[in-house]
């Protein structure tokens, strides 16, 4: 179970709330807190290495458990409380990488502790492209399944999210069977491989913002 627990306050009360009272009635009904694997993510204006721990503790009540399977940094951005979206001058600040990691390590000891496959609504869909869709046909699978399978399969850490139970289900199929070569070699062929969630939306201020493009914003790397 990943829980995707961006920094908004619709999210934060309709994702976190819910999926820990989700939670709690699993465990309550006979479920094993070993057999859930939860993620959750550091978001941009915690990520300093003061505000690390307080923010996992804040976590941690609203998805009603003691500790989390696996702590993420959301965006390698550190970003001011209050800062615009996207955001202006000033409002990006220095980002202590390895100081943020020592304490997210520290959480770790103490027993308290991005996307490969894009997403529809803010980054290029690939459940359209062509050749996605071409091996969906012949695969009798749904694009998001052949996807899915398909960075399974190249070896890619992949965490499908969805709230509707049949797309659950779905996502659990792909282990069924293996994309033949000629496909799978096809879906590696697909324009532009390069990473799909470029934080865009969130980042690039072309007017006034630190970042004016998505090449500013990761230093000119695919």
């Amino acid at each position: 179970m990943s829980s995707d627990t961006r920094f908004t306050v619709q999210r934060q009360i309709l994702m976190k709330n819910s999926v820990g009272r989700a939670i709690n009635r699993a465990i309550h009904a006979g479920v094993e807190r070993k057999s859930l694997f939860v993620t959750s993510k550091l978001w941009c204006i915690d990520l300093s290495p003061e505000r690390v721990r307080p923010a996992l503790h804040k976590t941690l009540p609203e998805l009603q458990l003691d500790y989390l399977d696996l702590y993420l940094i959301h965006w390698p951005f550190s970003l001011k409380e209050g800062a615009s979206r996207p955001p202006k001058a000033g409002d990006v600040m220095d980002f202590d990488m390895e100081g943020v990691w020592r304490e997210m390590e520290k959480l770790m000891k103490d027993n308290l502790a991005y996307s490969p496959l894009g997403a529809q609504d803010n980054a290029r869909d690939l459940i359209r492209d062509p050749i996605v869709e071409k091996a969906s046909r012949k695969l009798n699978k749904t694009p998001g399944q052949v996807l899915v399978r398909w960075a399974v399969q190249r070896g890619t850490s992949t965490i499908p999210k969805s709230s509707h139970h049949d797309r659950i289900k779905e996502n659990i199929r792909v282990f069924e069977r293996e994309i033949p070569e000629q496909d799978f070699e096809a879906l590696c062929s697909v324009p532009d491989q390069k990473r799909a969630l470029d934080g865009e939306d969130l980042f690039v201020n072309k007017t006034d913002g630190p970042y004016k493009s998505v090449a500013d914003l990761w230093d000119h790397e695919d």
